[in-house]
């Protein structure tokens, strides 16, 4: 460069073009001037100066990667620009400052600041060979495979690279208008990261929920490998992890996500956001799982809905014009199922539920694993997608799954898949698979749902906080029979107790719809609880008129209610034998459904109550209550109430003697006031083990396949052990009427069940449970996979599901196999059920639909030990 002393003149090589731009001088970018005297003064524009270190390429139209070093700074900053920040400047400074964190002054015209980027975009190309990278617009896996952090980049097979052989260049920025966060890797550890984390996994959340944990893990390398599962299938699934505050299920979230990165169990969680941020963070980052806490609810529900219907596609969102891409997959996180009222929402998601358990005492040591679990990532990008072996674990799900849409089949297979990938590369048993099979199976099945629901109505029932007052047989105009519920006082009653997770009333309406049942249909039932249950008690204490007739207490009042007209069926209950017997207050009003008829059709008549001891006998080993019951007919019809003693020790005389004293007196006609008067309609020795059910209570845990705390018991019982049979502590809600027995022989005994624990069954919990007096009892409403051992060492396996007709048959058949198990008198009994149904349905109903005690009692009568005895 030659200074004169009119102007300053640059020589230029000839291929050189000249845009007269700003020079660099002493840490400032400005023109040199000459002032009135002709004197040669340096004029500063900029207080920093810069070179061009990279040129970028983008879809946003490009930019540049600067070093800038301040005026009066010893240290130089990278910048990355975009070619928008250059284009003006006030957004120059304004991208300057951010870079550097400090002050930019930047006083060039438009004209002056584009020939300074010319001039300097030139000299990159002479200097440094003018070499275009590319600038990210996501965080993780980019469209060609590579995966970029702030610390790291992969090949798509996960070799480490470099930006100059890549050619690709981490943006810290992005042009996002939402902050979103980077994850960063731990140090390469191989699979030793994973490792620890499943094994301290193991300790934390125990057999109640590693299963679980695996599958989330599952969804969660799965969901790495985004980008090539929605190429292939243009669908990915959704997760839903659900369950009740201490389920640790966020906790499972937090330690499957920490294989992204040491800062994604925390940044890989969201909460509290619009559905326009979910968005923005599923279009800047690439295949890396996101999970949103506590999803909208209530009136916002159908924005989730659709929203979760497009992200199952990864559907583009179009903004201000801008196609916005989905590139990561997303999980929701919630106390109940998401999206249980829509069909097309709920076939979209892989559901896991978590349930309260395990050992949080030890989730420092998972904390600490977690540190080192990303240091696996370079090995979990490398599991391919085998869409094969993923189509032949879809068709295992299908065969158990023919209620439920082919979509949840597919979304398990994938999680499946990935989690049994895991647990390969660490060299444990554990298997995904079979539990997902057994587990969760039964709950896509949509039928359990109302299934189950009813099954809580039998039980509150029991319990006496469901009775005549939200609950009762109608006869509607067609004269066919229904149960009908007020649904607003039950699901109350039901959430207080059971926190149902798994439906809402929009699904069961839905369910009950396609089950043939109704909605809104206007039913008398008596006006409270509380009025029911002081009536209830008054008829027990009430006294004698001077002819020693009982006095009658008031009835209380009926009112008229939008009820749930629900196939009587369905509740287990016979209409031939069960019949409608509530009546309206006012004969005037009366209305479908309200006229009482006996068995034989006629109208019932009062019923006093007569209470009379009887003489109860006990065999060797099993206490048998023998009852007889004398029932007149005449005016008034005496029903007997049996005062069993109690003996010390003997648990099954106790469970008797609780069945007896939960007497519920139910309401009947008064043929000459039309009022309903209710005489104690007390539990009879035929009903007493089901009445004993009503001290018990459901489990927090599965509503479809609860694990319970058990004993685990493998020693065979041997000859001389002089024991009864000693069961897990099970029982079912399901009830059952009594008919005529069967006369039937059997000379084979059943042992105690036996749990097999191994890596192809789900282990229940180490703690075991001596009575189901002693300590709470814990009913499991919906059957699991269990085993049984014979005495000659056989081992029987008992499926989840009823092995036998499939439809409504599958709800009848076990009842008819209960009703006749309820009437046993002999073994030859037991062998007449057996040689009619199998051996395999006739114990499958034994096991699932009696409790321990009608268990014990059963298996020691079909052995001999008690012979030609009324057990029930």
């Amino acid at each position: 460069m030659e200074i004169s002393n009119s102007n300053t003149t640059t020589r230029l090589n000839p291929d050189e073009v000249n845009w007269n731009e700003p020079q660099s001088y002493l840490g400032t970018i400005g023109y040199w001037k000459s002032n009135k005297d002709g004197e040669i003064t340096w004029e500063p524009r900029c207080n920093f100066d810069f070179v061009i270190e990279r040129e970028l390429s983008s879809a946003a139209g490009g930019g540049f990667v600067l070093q800038v070093k301040p005026e009066w700074g010893q240290q130089q900053y990278r910048a990355i620009l975009t070619s928008e920040d250059a284009a003006s400047p006030d957004k120059f400074t304004a991208a300057i400052a951010k870079a550097s964190g400090r002050y930019a002054i930047v006083s060039l015209t438009k004209w002056e600041l584009n020939a300074l980027m010319a001039a300097k975009l030139a000299a990159y190309h002479r200097t440094r060979n003018g070499q275009i990278f590319h600038c990210i617009d996501r965080y993780g896996q980019q469209d060609n495979g590579s995966w970029v952090f702030e610390n790291l980049q992969l090949t798509p097979k996960g070799k480490q690279t470099e930006e100059n052989d890549s050619l690709t260049i981490f943006n810290p920025i992005l042009d996002a208008e939402e902050y979103i966060s980077c994850p960063i890797l731990a140090d390469p550890n191989g699979i030793d990261g994973l490792k620890a984390l499943i094994e301290a996994a193991i300790i934390v959340f125990g057999s109640d929920n590693i299963h679980q944990f695996l599958l989330c893990c599952g969804w969660v390398v799965a969901g790495l490998k985004f980008q090539s599962i929605l190429k292939q299938e243009r669908r990915f699934p959704l997760l839903n992890a659900y369950g009740a505050v201490g389920s640790t299920k966020n906790v499972a979230l937090q330690a499957a996500l920490s294989l992204v990165g040491i800062n994604w169990s925390d940044d890989g969680i969201i909460s509290k956001v619009t559905l326009k941020a979910v968005n923005e963070h599923l279009n800047k980052t690439g295949s890396l799982p996101v999970i949103w806490d506590a999803p909208l609810t209530g009136e916002n529900s159908r924005e989730l809905d659709e929203f979760s219907n497009c992200a199952y596609n990864a559907k583009p969102r179009m903004v201000r014009g801008n196609l916005q891409k989905q590139h990561s997959p997303i999980g929701l996180s919630s106390d109940r199922v998401i999206g249980s009222d829509r069909d097309a929402t709920f076939t979209r998601f892989a559901r896991i539920p978590f349930y309260p358990g395990g050992n949080t005492n030890a989730i420092p040591m998972l904390k600490e694993a977690m540190k080192q679990a990303s240091g696996s990532f370079p090995v979990l990008i490398n599991i391919g997608y085998n869409r094969q072996k993923i189509n032949a674990i879809q068709s295992e799900f299908l065969a158990l799954l023919p209620l439920a849409h082919e979509r949840i089949a597919w979304n398990l297979a994938v999680v499946v898949y990935y989690a049994e990938k895991l647990i390969e590369l660490v060299g444990r048993e554990e298997n995904p698979r079979k539990w997902a099979l057994d587990n969760l199976t039964p709950i896509e099945n949509h039928s359990n749902q109302l299934g189950y629901f009813i099954r809580c109505i039998i039980a509150l029932e029991n319990k006496n906080l469901i009775g005549s007052w939200d609950k009762r047989i109608f006869t509607d105009e067609q004269g066919v029979k229904w149960g009908a519920i007020y649904p607003a006082s039950v699901w109350s009653e039901v959430q207080k107790v059971y926190k149902a997770t798994t439906f809402n009333q929009k699904s069961l309406k839905m369910q009950l719809l396609k089950v043939g049942g109704k909605l809104d249909k206007s039913v008398r039932f008596y006006a409270s609880r509380d009025e029911v249950l002081a009536y209830n008690e008054e008829i027990l204490t009430a006294g004698k008129d001077k002819e020693g007739n009982p006095i009658k207490p008031k009835s209380p009042q009926k009112k008229m209610k939008k009820a749930w007209l629900i196939p009587l069926e369905m509740f287990g209950i016979n209409a031939d034998i069960d019949p409608d017997t509530d009546l309206p207050n006012n004969l005037s009003d009366k209305g479908f459904g309200d006229e009482p008829e006996s068995l034989g059709g006629e109208t019932v008549k009062t019923v006093e109550t007569v209470v009379k001891p009887i003489s109860v006998s006990f065999t060797d080993e099993l206490a048998i209550a023998q009852s007889s019951l004398n029932t007149e007919t005449a005016e008034t019809t005496e029903t007997v109430l049996t005062q069993i003693p109690v003996l010390l020790n003997d648990e099954l005389a106790i469970a008797l003697r609780a069945g007896a004293a939960t007497a519920i007196a139910q309401p009947l006609p008064d043929s000459e006031t039309a009022e309903t008067v209710v005489k104690p309609n007390l539990v009879s020795l035929s009903n007493a083990f089901s009445a004993n059910v009503s001290g018990l209570q459901l489990p927090t845990g599965n509503q479809e396949t609860v694990k319970i705390k058990v004993k685990q018991d493998n020693n065979l019982h041997t000859a001389t052990s002089g024991e009864s049979s000693e069961e897990l502590v099970f029982t079912t809600l399901d009830r059952v009427s009594s008919v005529s027995p069967a006369k039937t022989t059997l000379d084979r005994e059943l042992q105690p069940e036996t749990p097999v624990v191994s890596g192809q069954f789900h282990p229940v919990s180490k703690s075991s449970t001596n009575s189901a007096l002693t300590q709470k009892a814990i009913i499991e409403d919906t059957p699991r996979a269990v085993t049984l051992r014979r005495p000659d060492g056989r081992l029987i396996h008992l499926p989840a599901e009823y092995p036998g007709a499939r439809g409504k048959n599958q709800m009848n058949e076990p009842q008819q196999i209960a009703k006749l198990l309820w009437n046993i008198q002999s073994k030859e009994d037991w062998e007449a059920i057996e040689t009619r149904y199998g051996e395999m349905r006739s114990l499958w109903v034994w096991r699932w639909h009696f409790n321990q005690a009608q268990r014990t009692a059963l298996a020691n009568l079909i052995s001999g030990k008690c012979k030609q005895l009324v057990l029930f």
